[in-house]
């Protein structure tokens, strides 16, 4: 008798799915077998400590808004280059804050957030000087 995995929806897929984010890896185990060349070549896992997402706000695609993410476990500066965003050409750029709900000025280039807390963010809205 073959023995399946419990399943949580009726997908083929799913069951398999579910076992596989059931299943923790065992990274003392895996480093026992690989060589040192093996460690030297992957390094160790390290998570990103922060990261932005974007979305256009006009039809042109000028404006957009843009959340930036702390995941770092103590507060931190964040630098959003203007160039990184998808769309956004200005070099100067007009910034506004959205969650204080005042316009910051315009900046060339980039901008720094300062101090954003750990696992908190700062919400921007980026047009054209």
């Amino acid at each position: 008798m073959i023995r399946r995995p419990p399943r949580s929806t009726l997908s083929s897929s799913s069951a398999a799915s579910d076992v596989y984010k059931r299943q923790s890896v065992n990274y003392a185990a895996m480093e026992k077998w690989m060589t040192e060349s093996d460690k030297a070549a992957t390094g160790p896992t390290l998570a990103q400590t922060s990261q932005y997402l974007y979305k256009p706000m006009s039809w042109d695609q000028t404006t957009a808004a843009v959340l930036i993410m702390n995941h770092g476990s103590s507060a931190s500066d964040l630098t959003l280059k203007f160039s990184d965003i998808p769309g956004i050409t200005c070099n100067s750029c007009k910034l506004r804050d959205v969650w204080a709900k005042k316009d910051i000025g315009s900046f060339d280039g980039s901008y720094t957030a300062t101090s954003v807390g750990s696992h908190d963010t700062a919400f921007f809205i980026v047009s054209p000087a």
